[in-house]
């Protein structure tokens, strides 16, 4: 098995902040200013943002083996 470099040089780990580290800051702020009905919109974001997130990791790895 491969080891995982956790780096900015691998291409996952530059991905992960750009999409999920910004999501987790929106949504402490949503969480913050958001009336107690509505805390489910930041946690459904996160949820929805992750999944994308491993959506696209596995296109990327698909399209490594065919490609």
């Amino acid at each position: 098995m491969n080891r995982f470099d956790m780096s900015f040089k691998n291409k996952r780990v530059r991905m992960y902040f750009a999409t999920v580290i910004p999501l987790i800051i929106v949504a402490i702020i949503m969480y913050i200013f958001l009336p107690y009905e509505l805390q489910l919109v930041p946690t459904s974001l996160l949820i929805v943002g992750i999944a994308a997130y491993f959506i696209r990791v596995l296109v990327d790895k698909k399209k490594q083996r065919n490609g």
